[in-house]
């Protein structure tokens, strides 16, 4: 599956690395119409920017109250497993499919 995400940069810290990277917001996601601050995770994804749906300017001082749509970039400095979280919670749901044993 494609990652709807870019790594700008890498930030080693100790044994570990920081990413600074860029998350598309998809319809139907869990942040398609939650505000900004749903994005932040606590120790492992922090949001530093946005930027709007088919706009270049980043807005550095975002409010995390701002609610995000469909189309729109959360810039954050993440580790691996914050990164990979926040792309699950920005992609929508995987739908379940079920083997039908009469097929």
């Amino acid at each position: 599956a494609m990652l709807e995400r870019e790594v700008l940069a890498t930030i080693p810290v100790d044994r570990h690395a920081l990413l600074v990277a860029t998350v598309k917001v998809l319809p139907g996601s869990e942040l398609d119409g939650a505000p900004l601050g749903r994005a932040d995770k606590p120790g492992s994804a922090r949001v530093i920017a946005m930027s709007q749906a088919d706009s270049e300017w980043v807005d550095w001082t975002a409010d995390h109250r701002r609610v995000l749509a469909a189309g729109d970039e959360v810039v954050v400095v993440a580790r691996h497993a914050g990164l990979r979280a926040l792309v699950e919670q920005a992609s929508p749901p995987v739908e379940q499919t079920r083997l039908d044993p009469a097929q």
